[in-house]
């Protein structure tokens, strides 16, 4: 659309009402915002403000959370270069997509994100972050390590306590299950070596699970009893001793991040035959066994856009298997060859693709340090010109890299 800000008609969609008491949100119908590949560089603080619904409720002449109810901020593809505070007031919030698909330049995270703790799924790939470390990390640990920041004693006396010692007050619902879960719907079973998830236990607290924290246990197979979780947005069984995903066709239409790492994975096939996940857009399985061709896992999970798979020994990457996603790592594994048509996969969004440590002898080490947008200019390069698309006609240069021969 090409829009350069929010529209202001757009700004005073809801005018927020303070004798509608804190639970404004739910007066209000907007729960998705795109305002994804524009030219907006700014977001107003009228926007989004940072002020406290309660207090508004208070100050007849404070501005309100009008979006309050949003559960869904898609801003990639813009020119962005802060987010603003106000966001961390937005209690609903579960996805918020900020990847540099063609211009956001942001390189500083809020540590006050860390307290978002409805938020599950948060994008920020190919931005010029500081840390590049935040790039990889999974949306659980980027929170982790932002709330860290923002209070460290609190973290602190949480992992001492065991992460899941408060009380009522605090936010934890009560129920006949030996287990507890959190008001925010996260439920950690983590270190509890366990082998199995029992049903029996699981079944009261199932509905209102929204993260289910399995890692470092003793499961050799995803628990049939997850499919009890119809809600869950997060699986997390990684550091586990899993030798196949799930043994019967299971369906977890809210699933937006799935964490196999460090498991004993020889295969995807169970997982791409037996899960049906509509909305899953991460996928860690770093660390396993697994081998052979990288499958096309976009075919079955289409809002897929995020791939972890290093420290594997998957031999080889097609076009087709990396078409759609955004940040893909498939660091130390055995891929004997790159082919040179993955660079046109730049402009379809692909920003971040590690690959070092892989048996192809080019692109080199060189290259590779130059970041992805570097690879994908050298391997543009290296399509037969008969091959190359009309639009790349024209092509740079040259990336002035001299070392690196041709396939």
């Amino acid at each position: 659309m090409g829009l350069s800000e929010i529209p202001k008609q757009v700004l005073t969609m809801y005018e927020y009402d303070p004798d509608a008491g804190a639970s404004w949100s739910e007066a209000v119908d907007l729960v998705r915002f795109n305002a994804a590949d524009n030219e907006i560089e700014r977001l107003e603080d009228e926007l989004f403000p940072d002020i406290d619904p309660e207090e508004a409720a208070e100050d007849m002449d404070a501005t309100g959370p009008q979006f309050g109810g949003l559960e869904m901020l898609d801003l990639h593809g813009n020119i962005l270069k802060q987010l603003p505070i106000g966001l961390r007031r937005l209690e609903r919030l579960t996805v918020l997509n900020m990847a540099n698909f063609n211009g956001n330049d942001i390189s500083k995270i809020d540590p006050e994100i860390g307290l978002m703790e409805s938020l599950d799924m948060f994008t920020l790939a190919a931005n010029p972050l500081r840390e590049r470390k935040f790039l990889t990390m999974n949306t659980a640990d980027l929170k982790r390590d932002l709330k860290m920041r923002h209070n460290p004693a609190a973290v602190v006396a949480e992992a001492e306590n065991g992460g899941d010692l408060e009380d009522s007050a605090n936010g934890i619902i009560p129920t006949n299950s030996m287990w507890t879960l959190k008001s925010s719907g996260v439920l950690d079973l983590s270190s509890k070596e366990l082998t199995d998830l029992d049903e029996e236990q699981f079944t009261p607290l199932a509905n209102d699970c929204r993260q289910l924290i399995l890692h470092h246990n003793n499961i050799s197979y995803i628990p049939d009893a997850v499919a009890l979780a119809q809600n869950i947005t997060l699986l997390d069984l990684s550091n586990n001793r899993l030798t196949t995903t799930f043994t019967d066709d299971v369906s977890l239409p809210s699933l937006r991040e799935l964490r196999l790492s460090a498991n004993r994975l020889p295969s995807l096939e169970f997982l791409v035959s037996s899960l049906s996940a509509p909305r899953l857009g991460h996928l860690d399985v770093s660390s396993n066994r697994l081998s052979g061709p990288l499958p096309h896992l976009r075919r079955r999970f289409p809002e897929l856009i995020t791939l972890l798979a290093s420290d594997n020994g998957f031999e080889s990457i097609t076009v087709e298997a990396l078409d759609g996603l955004t940040t893909v790592a498939l660091a130390n594994n055995s891929i004997d060859r790159v082919p040179p048509q993955v660079g046109l996969l730049w402009e379809k969004g692909l920003r971040s693709l590690e690959i070092e440590g892989n048996t192809f002898r080019v692109p080199t080490y060189a290259t590779l340090k130059r970041g992805t947008e570097a690879v994908m200019s050298w391997l543009r390069d290296k399509i037969p010109a008969a091959e190359m698309p009309a639009r790349y006609e024209v092509e740079d240069e040259g990336d002035g890299l001299g070392d690196d021969e041709t396939f």
